[in-house]
């Protein structure tokens, strides 16, 4: 369920894509995370993958690069949301990025769903925030 292009990647890369499964845990799919906003904080339970990333443009979402450490079922990860994060909604027949409100985008994490989870980070800070089908 990639959404995102292999490509080359500089060691130095300002961000990183988080990545899972926002799966039932009974499943134990190779990367169920749970993932729960508070405040300005996002919290990542579970099994995840970060990769370095490019940013794409504005018609472009973003480019996967080199994986860089897959985490455990027990691993929690904290990350502070920025104060200008977008929260969208990708796959299926719609638009290229569909925007959700942040608690459009909450209401979506709290039930387990299949969808995949893609958080892009700059600086231990969540800067986007997609759900994908």
């Amino acid at each position: 369920m990639m959404i995102a292009l292999q490509t080359k990647v500089e060691a130095k890369a300002k961000y990183y894509v988080y990545e899972g499964a926002l799966a039932p845990y009974k499943y134990k799919t190779p990367h169920t995370v749970r993932a729960v906003l508070k405040k300005n904080k996002m919290t990542l339970k579970g099994s995840y993958v970060k990769y370095r990333c490019k940013i794409g443009n504005k018609k472009k979402l973003f480019t996967e690069g080199k994986k860089v450490k897959s985490y455990s079922k027990k691993f929690v990860k904290t990350f502070k949301l920025s104060k200008k994060v977008k929260y969208y909604g990708i796959g299926g027949d719609g638009p290229l990025r569909d925007p959700y409100t942040k608690k459009e985008f909450n209401n979506v994490l709290k039930h387990p769903n299949g969808l995949g989870l893609y958080i892009i980070v700059k600086n231990n800070v969540v800067v986007e925030a997609y759900l994908c089908s």
